[in-house]
């Protein structure tokens, strides 16, 4: 009680491709597709998009005129 907190998620899409091949091949395929989309990965504007959430959800500190009032505020993330 009276701690700040936030239970928020982002969703990344790091599937391939797998080129609708079926069976086995069609399994190697997704999986190597997978493996390389996930090692080229960019992850800075993930990273960003993580901090910006945080900073977004942050309650207002001492020195503003909503501190300690802000608790039932609705959190919204703008992207």
């Amino acid at each position: 009680e009276g701690r700040w907190r936030y239970d928020g998620s982002l969703k990344i899409d790091d599937s391939g491709d797998g080129g609708g091949a079926g069976g086995l091949a069609g399994l190697l395929v997704q999986a190597v597709s997978t493996a390389i989309k996930t090692k080229t990965q960019d992850y800075m504007p993930i990273a960003q998009d993580v901090n910006l959430m945080v900073l977004e959800t942050l309650p207002a500190g001492s020195y503003h005129p909503r501190f300690d009032a802000d608790q039932a505020d609705p959190v919204v993330v703008q992207k």
